[in-house]
């Protein structure tokens, strides 16, 4: 687009026929070659804002995919078990029967003994907010229901 213009500068430089030894057609010709070249340098510079612009938007392309994936193991982490087995005095995770457990409400971390887990109910001490207990894998029928006996894990 500009280097057009300069050439059409060129051109009504040309239509004036002036003597090339003219101290005119001298400064002409210098403002000329100068627009040309910042002519040529804006159009460089055209360029890569275009390429920084295309280069932003492929960016933004992948953290929105980025953002999704955290979303999804968000929301996964969400589902997962709040539940896990307190660890002993020596390091291990055999806590005894005690398991540590986070509040969904307010993210509260506690411990609870085997008893609690297997009535499948228990309050925050924090927030007071009911939890109730699911726990996975286990079909001895008994769980949940305050009953422990005959459980097949003993």
């Amino acid at each position: 687009m500009y280097a057009k213009k300069v050439e059409y500068l060129k051109g009504l430089m040309a239509g004036l026929s002036l003597d090339p030894d003219t101290n005119e057609y001298k400064l002409f010709t210098a403002v000329i070659d100068a627009l040309d070249a910042f002519s040529g340098a804006l159009a460089d510079v055209e360029e890569d804002v275009t390429d920084l612009e295309d280069t932003l938007d492929g960016l933004n392309d992948e953290m929105d995919s980025i953002s999704e994936i955290i979303d999804t193991i968000a929301d996964m982490d969400d589902e997962e078990d709040s539940i896990r087995p307190f660890p002993g005095a020596d390091g291990d995770d055999d806590g005894g029967g005690e398991y540590e457990v986070t509040c969904p409400g307010c993210a509260h971390v506690f411990v609870v003994d085997e008893e609690t887990i297997y009535k499948g109910k228990a309050a925050c001490p924090a927030c007071k907010e009911k939890l109730s207990f699911d726990i996975d894998g286990c079909d001895c029928g008994q769980c949940h229901d305050g009953k422990r006996d005959g459980h097949d894990d003993d």
